[in-house]
Order: structure tokens, then C-alpha cells, then sequence
């Protein structure tokens, strides 16, 4: 454990959360609800709260891709479509200081639509499920309190059914359950507004953790 507070969290929609609506697709397959990521808890200097995905995840990763200094042009694309999985790390910095993007971020590509979007003018994160798969619904939002205005970071993990959201100097996590068709494994960052640039991306394919010997 090596001294560190470890939380794992239980991810599901309950019958008695005043926003429930049924227990999903998953449903009809006898399953409802999956554990979240590890992650550290610690304090900051200022007393706030950290969650940080513990270091042993690093483990699961495969194939590597990293793109830097790259320009977001609104409509354009950034990625290509071979980074794309239903089991990915993805770490991206965006630069903010002298942007006139309106917003910022990144999207599912393809029919079905997730979309995780930075507002410049609100300082808000925003989760779109409106568009994931025909069943989840809702945008959750939250104001980045610390962020010092010039990038942000995002620390992403994807698989399946659960994207999970570190950013705000691990100040701020973000986790939600979609249930997109197999298929939908394509991403980009985007821009609306103007240009911004992409300082770095680094994206990562996972291998499944279930029987993961950590020494191999």
C-alpha cells in the first residue's frame, strides 16, 4: 500500500437516486454496476482534496501514440481513427493562454456522441451523454476552481461502459457510465470558435485488467 488512502468506488444508477430511470442496458444481461479505477485520496498544500489513478495502472498499457504542437482547427480532424479503442489512457494539455476558442475538448467520433468539453469563458467542464448511446442522458458540469488559465490537463480512462475524468491537477474527478454500440472506439479533440493548440496527447490501448499478472 505503500502508506497511500485507496478508494474504489461503485458506479451504478439506484432506485432510490432522484435521477434514476432504470438500470440500463446492462440489464437484460443480469448486470448492473462496475467498480471504478483505484485511486489515491491525499491533501494538497491548501488543504483541498486529490484523487490520483493509482500508479499501478500503468501495467495494463499496450500500444503508445503521442501528437505535440499540433493546431484544433473547428471542423478538422486531429487523431487517427487506428488510435481508437473500447479500453484507452488517454493524457492531453490544451493550451488556453491566448486562445479565442470558445470551447475545447474531446468527442466520441461517429453517430453515437460523448462529448467532454472545457468552456474558456465559464471555466466549466462539461460531460455530454445526451448522445452516447440512445439510453444515458444529461450533462454534467463543473467549474475547474484552480485551473491557472493557461492549459488544461486531462488524465482520461475509457473502457466499455465507464469514461472516468482527472484534471484541475487531479483536483476535480469526473466519472460516468455510457453503454455505447461496440463499434463506437473512434476520438477527437476538438475546438469550436477559433483555433487552439494541442500542446501534447499521449493515448495509450489497455489490456483487460482481469488477470493481469502486474510482473508481466
Amino acid at each position: 500500500m505503500k502508506g497511500r488512502r485507496i478508494i474504489i468506488a461503485w458506479l451504478n444508477e439506484c432506485d432510490w437516486m432522484p435521477w434514476f430511470k432504470n438500470f440500463g442496458p446492462t440489464g437484460k444481461n443480469h448486470w448492473c454496476g462496475a467498480m471504478s479505477a483505484p485511486r489515491t485520496v491525499e491533501l494538497d498544500a491548501g488543504g483541498r482534496l486529490k484523487f490520483k489513478p493509482v500508479e499501478e495502472l500503468k501495467v495494463l498499457r499496450r500500444e503508445h501514440y503521442r501528437l505535440e504542437n499540433t493546431a484544433i482547427t473547428p471542423g478538422t480532424a486531429v487523431l487517427p481513427k487506428y488510435v481508437g479503442s473500447d479500453c484507452l489512457e488517454t493524457k492531453a494539455e490544451i493550451q488556453l493562454e491566448g486562445s479565442k476558442a470558445e470551447e475545447i475538448g474531446l468527442v466520441s467520433d461517429g453517430t453515437q456522441q460523448t462529448i467532454l468539453s472545457y468552456n474558456l469563458q465559464s471555466k466549466e467542464l462539461r460531460f455530454n451523454r445526451n448522445h452516447s448511446d440512445g439510453w444515458s442522458e444529461g450533462i454534467q458540469s463543473t467549474k475547474l476552481e484552480t485551473l491557472d488559465d493557461k492549459t488544461l490537463k486531462l488524465h482520461i480512462f475509457i473502457d466499455t461502459c465507464v469514461i472516468e475524468v482527472y484534471t484541475d491537477d487531479y483536483r476535480t474527478a469526473v466519472t460516468n457510465n455510457i453503454y455505447p454500440d461496440p463499434a463506437s472506439i473512434n476520438m477527437d479533440v476538438f475546438a469550436t470558435g477559433d483555433q487552439a493548440n494541442l500542446i501534447s496527447i499521449d493515448i495509450w490501448k489497455l489490456c483487460p485488467a482481469q488477470g493481469r499478472d502486474r510482473n508481466s
